[in-house]
């Protein structure tokens, strides 16, 4: 199954962070990280986006 209209932010030097998209004809809010390091996901608990289908939009990560 195909899925676009996700993001996917590079955070530091071995985090992927990648949020939302369609899989199929159904929208998500789906969160995952990916640690390249080890080539291992995980899927943390997001409360604030419990629930909101995210797609077709755009990630910008600021240093601070």
């Amino acid at each position: 199954m195909s899925i676009y209209g996700h993001t996917a932010t590079v955070v530091g030097r071995t985090k992927l962070l990648v949020c939302g998209g369609v899989k199929g004809d159904v929208a998500c809010s789906d969160v995952a990280i990916l640690n390249t390091d080890n080539m291992k996901w995980m899927t943390p608990q997001v409360g604030c986006m419990a629930g909101r289908i995210i797609q077709a939009h755009c990630d910008t990560l600021s240093h601070d």
